[in-house]
């Protein structure tokens, strides 16, 4: 079990926990909750840190640490709230996409949140013109395999109603 001081007096857990406490909210969903693509600069800390995991594997840890440290402390104060996220549309290659996904590029395992109980629900990122180009994922498939993979949990589409061709 992870205690929220690991993540530092300013860190996000601490902020987000200080929502919980101090105002009547039902539920949280964090919007950006990955790395920013596969080339962030973190050599240094990985080589400081990374006790001989693998990269990849060491950076999805430091996701899921931070999401089971804010779940866990969360339903402590409020056991009715409901938190989730919008993780990316695509969460790994074969899931409706020939991209690569946020599992693998981005360090989302958003799918193992909700099998191990630290998600209550999610709404993926589905923000792309679909059909416009022959690489756009088949929308029915992907949200199939978003709720085949939902582990009972809530899976709520996220489009991009801002975007008028659409």
């Amino acid at each position: 079990r992870y205690r929220v001081k690991r993540f530092g007096r300013g860190g996000v857990v601490r902020v987000a926990l200080e929502l919980v406490r101090r105002y009547d909210i039902d539920g949280i969903n964090f919007d950006f909750i990955r790395y920013p693509g596969r080339t962030f600069p973190d050599a240094e800390t990985y080589r400081r840190y990374g006790a001989g995991m693998e990269r990849d594997d060491w950076r999805r840890l430091n996701i899921d640490r931070f999401v089971t440290a804010f779940y866990d402390s969360a339903i402590q104060i409020k056991p009715m709230l409901k938190v989730g996220s919008a993780p990316l549309g695509v969460f790994s290659n074969g899931s409706g996409s020939t991209t690569w996904g946020a599992f693998h590029s981005y360090y989302q395992d958003s799918q193992g949140w909700l099998r191990k109980g630290k998600h209550d629900y999610l709404s993926p990122q589905v923000y792309w013109d679909l059909g416009a180009t022959k690489d756009d994922p088949d929308f029915a498939e992907l949200l199939r395999s978003w709720k085949r993979n939902s582990s009972g949990r809530e899976i709520w589409a996220g489009i991009g109603a801002y975007k008028p061709e659409v």
